[in-house]
């Protein structure tokens, strides 16, 4: 809603401009999702004849992505989880191995993790990864219940039932060789892998796969000749959605959004005010969580062409072109006025490992009634405009204001909407 008001000629008081744009959140029912992303996976560490190992991220994790550390050791050793993280599978049998999970808070910064808890003679493998795309209530979904294990060249992560039809799968496997293990089966991708050579020939690697139904799903891996253990565990990923909203710096949707406009005395002359849509408390953020790359943000009066400022019976026009909206055109209605949007100034900040490759900011265009009825804000048309939210701050506003406009405070609705192209 936009809402200013006019003071009396000849008095101090002044006209605030106050912009509030509601958010159209809408969700684009069956479309498939390839929400999980993988953010960022430091190369795996190994510790050999140590009580832990520890694991670092290159850049500080951002807040409500999904870590995961996959810790094995040799010998049946219960495995202390990193400080913070929860338990999705921990199994101290030879080899010892456990997954483990935490929904990042932003603080993590690039600190050391260390899974422990074995004698000073463990062999130690870790594997840490940041997925962005999962949820942040209660992410995890479920882990393989039984027990695989097993000594042979093909190493068996064991079966897990999901319940969410969109998951993230992470698969671990220890064993005690020095084959790494990389090629994986049922269409479960590398993310990582390490051995220990001499002595107790210790092999660790990772794998995961993203699935859109629920099912029974397992995978198997080449490892050398020897004991293994093997590990899956599934994440719920965030529901696939288009979607525009306001949010505060915390990425919550602000229930009020506004804007502020610079402020005018009531003149029997034309005047502009201009203000700012979206602040680093108040920002437009459009979240494309489907398989569709190409999308466009656009807003309009709620109401339609034909909408006013309104002050109850006192209006003007926030689309008349004549005059550069200082007075009244060839329209139905008989006022000025008119808004002038120009988002080619703003900022567009793209979520953690994401970009603004391929995704524009619009041009700077006036509001023309049967003209110009809606103002792009922005817009994607590749791959780099899904699986990502983007935050845009620092779009121009300008308003023409008639000659004389009577005394009030007038409000006109305004519309965010994402449609997917």
């Amino acid at each position: 809603m936009l809402v200013h008001r006019l003071a009396r000629l000849g008095v101090t008081s002044s006209l605030a401009l106050l912009l509030l744009v509601s958010a159209l959140l809408l969700e684009n029912p069956g479309r498939a999702s390839a929400t999980a992303r993988i953010v960022q996976k430091p190369a795996m560490a190994t510790a050999s004849g140590a009580t832990s190992v520890s694991l670092s991220f290159a850049a500080g994790p951002s807040a409500g992505n999904l870590l995961i550390a996959v810790c094995g050791a040799n010998g049946i050793v219960t495995i202390t989880a990193p400080s913070g993280f929860s338990t999705a599978k921990n199994e101290a049998v030879t080899p010892s191995q456990g997954i483990f999970y935490k929904v990042a808070t932003g603080s993590e910064g690039t600190a050391a993790l260390s899974c422990g808890g074995g004698a000073s003679t463990t062999r130690w493998g870790m594997q840490l990864y940041e997925y962005s795309g999962l949820v942040a209530a209660s992410p995890l979904d479920a882990a393989n219940t039984l027990t695989s294990t097993g000594t042979g060249t093909t190493a068996n992560s064991g079966s897990v039932t999901t319940t969410n039809a969109n998951d993230l799968l992470i698969a671990g496997v220890t064993s005690a060789t020095n084959t790494a293990p990389v090629t994986w089966t049922s269409s479960f991708t590398s993310e990582g892998s390490a051995t220990i050579a001499g002595g107790t020939k210790m092999g660790y690697g990772g794998a995961d796969r993203v699935v859109t139904v629920t099912s029974a799903y397992s995978t198997t891996v080449t490892v050398g000749n020897a004991s293994w253990r093997g590990q899956i565990a599934a994440f719920k990923e965030i529901s696939p959605v288009l979607s525009a909203d306001i949010v505060d710096g915390s990425g919550n949707t602000v229930a009020s959004p506004s804007a502020s406009m610079s402020t005018a005395s009531r003149s029997f002359q034309c005047q502009t005010v201009t203000g700012t849509l979206g602040t680093g408390t108040q920002k437009m953020r459009v979240s494309n969580y489907t398989t569709n790359p190409a999308w466009t943000l656009s807003i309009a009066a709620t109401s339609g062409a034909t909408a006013d400022w309104s002050a109850g019976t006192p209006k003007y026009d926030f689309n008349d072109s004549s005059g550069s909206g200082c007075s009244d055109g060839a329209d139905a209605d008989s006022l000025a006025g008119q808004l002038t949007i120009d988002p080619s100034v703003a900022s567009l900040s793209p979520s953690a490992g994401c970009s603004n490759t391929n995704v524009s900011l619009g041009a700077s265009s006036a509001f023309n009634q049967g003209v110009t009825d809606s103002i792009t804000i922005a817009s994607s048309t590749s791959s780099a405009g899904y699986n990502c939210y983007w935050d845009i701050t620092g779009t121009s506003l300008s308003q023409t204001i008639p000659a004389a406009q009577a005394n009030g405070s007038y409000s006109i609705n305004m519309t965010l909407t994402i449609a997917a192209n």
